[in-house]
């Protein structure tokens, strides 16, 4: 197990700089409310996906108008490399509709995660919450238009705040209340929250479904894959974490946790650090030889 902790990153969104720190561009949407962009990808053709929220009534993004259907709705734009737009289209009804992460495959299509809390259409899909916040993956081609979509949740409030994609399969990573259903597989909950992994193939067919937590709250915020199919998901944690059949040591209040599934699901390890304060992870990536990179924050020794 080699793993890296990056303590301190910068991070730059929702701009470009080139090779010298040199501002090339910055864009906007024009709106009068509180509206979040979450996250980007680059695609092949080096065009920038992003998504978020937005509560104004209406987002302008340049020709592309979007209306706001409720609370919020969720959004996915795409522009060029020099902050051309190319489309910009939403999703929602009439309560709350985020969306929290987006990535992009070998062949330009889109997957995008978050939550939503009554009904989503996307193309022919409609997804519908039987309870309260339920949490969706949604697959679109390069222009923009739904592939598919499938959802997951239970009788409580889901979250899915990280999607990842490499050749042959998708992943989501979030955490849930009580049950939370994902296709033929429900996972059931320690304590308030846990955290769950999901991994789909590319037409949105369900592989596996897996949680782990403590007896408090529990959080998951970033995902990776090594080359070799293994699964890394990094958060947070408040008790004893079990974890397959092991189980984490906890100093007090937020700890951090750095968790390994193999290709097919099973646990391998899993890792935890922190104090007495809170202690995060936030992010997490591989390397081609095998080493892994964590990145959060801590409030204590």
């Amino acid at each position: 197990m080699k793993i890296t902790i990056i303590t301190v990153l910068f991070t730059i969104l929702a701009f470009n700089l080139d090779a010298q720190d040199i501002w090339s561009w910055a864009e906007n949407g024009n709106c009068s409310d509180d509206d979040y962009s979450y996250e980007i990808a680059i695609d092949k053709n080096e065009n920038i996906v992003y998504c978020g929220l937005f509560m104004s009534d209406t987002l302008f993004i340049c020709t592309d108008t979007l209306i706001n259907e409720g609370i919020s709705d969720l959004f996915i734009a795409k522009c060029d490399a020099y902050g051309n737009p190319i489309w910009a289209k939403s999703f929602g009804d009439d309560v709350e509709d985020v969306a929290y992460s987006v990535a992009v495959d070998n062949y330009n299509n889109i997957y995008c995660t978050g939550h939503f809390n009554d009904s989503l259409i996307f193309g022919s899909d409609t997804l519908k919450s039987s309870g309260d916040a339920y949490v969706f993956l949604a697959k679109f081609n390069s222009e923009g238009v739904p592939v598919w979509a499938v959802k997951g949740g239970g009788t409580d409030a889901e979250r899915s705040n990280k999607v990842y994609v490499d050749e042959s399969s998708v992943y989501i990573s979030g955490y849930f209340t009580g049950n939370a259903s994902f296709d033929a597989e429900t996972l059931n909950t320690t304590g308030s929250d846990d955290i769950f992994a999901v991994k789909y193939d590319l037409n949105g067919n369900l592989i596996w479904a897996r949680k782990a937590g403590s007896s408090s709250w529990d959080r998951a915020y970033g995902l990776t894959v090594d080359l070799d199919g293994n699964v890394y998901v990094t958060g947070w944690f408040c008790g004893a974490f079990g974890f397959g059949a092991s189980s984490l040591s906890y100093n007090g209040s937020y700890d951090f946790f750095l968790l390994k599934w193999q290709s097919d699901g099973t646990p391998e390890w899993g890792f935890s650090a922190g104090s007495n304060l809170e202690d995060e992870g936030f992010s997490v990536t591989t390397d081609s030889s095998g080493y892994v990179y964590v990145t959060g924050n801590f409030h204590s020794n």
